[in-house]
């Protein structure tokens, strides 16, 4: 479920209870949280993005009371993504570091590293397809192959468990949330004005809009996590609102989220429960 704000001044447009399968979202973002959970506009319009994060974690303590500690991350600017990741470009994650976004040079939306690019604005830290990548054209077949060469990853820092509990152990059960989206690009078929040679054109360029689609949870088309409790030696895969189970208590973790398909994908928001 989203929280949908304006881009361009961070007002609240709307609250939905789950996604469509397609959503148009030229000019918005979304703050991710469980389909279904009761969040309200408090404050109409004007409700902000940290009170709707306020209200998503305080149900998620009502809902999973089995767990005590909650790390939140919905990826809203660059810092939450730097903070947390590793970002260290001398690592071959990939080959992909000279790669840049195919958008004019006034739209600085994303830069490139390894085998990411991220943005400074909210629902722009995305994991690459494997090359060579498709376009992201809404209704374009992508494909998935976990045995295919090149699929890419993101993978968090050090997430230290042991220091945040009140007891100073490790914990061996895991609760993880997520969710991941295919942002699609679509031209309007109209004529700008230059294209229609009207005289004092207004328009240079063909407008047209973005959506998200691939956004639930069964969805064969989306990223795929990975939990580590020995610093990124081996993953074993940790599926979204399932628990996870250690053979015994581990003090620290990796986390780590993988693209197999061919399309670029974005995470949209991430909630650790131990």
């Amino acid at each position: 479920m989203p929280a949908i704000f304006h881009r361009k001044d961070n007002s609240l447009v709307e609250l939905i209870p789950t996604y469509p399968n397609s959503m148009p979202m030229s000019g918005k973002y979304v703050v991710d949280y469980p389909d279904f959970f009761k969040v309200e506009a408090i404050n109409g319009s004007a409700t902000t993005v940290s009170q709707v994060e306020t209200q998503v974690v305080n149900v998620l303590k009502e809902k999973f009371v089995a767990f005590d500690h909650f790390i939140s991350n919905s990826l809203l600017n660059d810092a939450d993504f730097t903070d947390n990741f590793d970002t260290d470009t001398s690592k071959t994650v990939s080959v992909l570091d000279s790669n840049f976004f195919p958008v004019n040079a006034n739209n600085l939306q994303f830069t490139f590293k390894n085998s990411f690019k991220k943005g400074n604005v909210p629902n722009t830290v995305s994991v690459l397809g494997r090359f060579p990548r498709k376009n992201h054209i809404e209704g374009s077949t992508i494909t998935s192959n976990i045995s295919a060469s090149g699929n890419n990853c993101i993978i968090t820092k050090d997430i230290d468990i042991a220091s945040s509990t009140v007891d100073n152990l490790g914990r061996n059960d895991f609760f993880l949330y997520f969710r991941s989206a295919l942002q699609s690009y679509v031209k309007d078929r109209s004529l700008s004005d230059t294209e229609k040679n009207t005289q004092s054109p207004e328009t240079a360029n063909r407008t047209g809009y973005m959506s998200y689609t691939n956004t639930q949870y069964d969805s064969s088309n989306r990223l795929r996590c990975f939990i580590s409790s020995d610093n990124g030696n081996t993953y074993r895969e940790i599926e979204n609102l399932k628990v996870f189970t250690f053979n015994g208590r581990v003090d620290t973790i990796k986390l780590a989220w993988v693209n197999y398909t061919d399309a670029d994908l974005t995470l949209l928001s991430y909630t650790l429960m131990y």
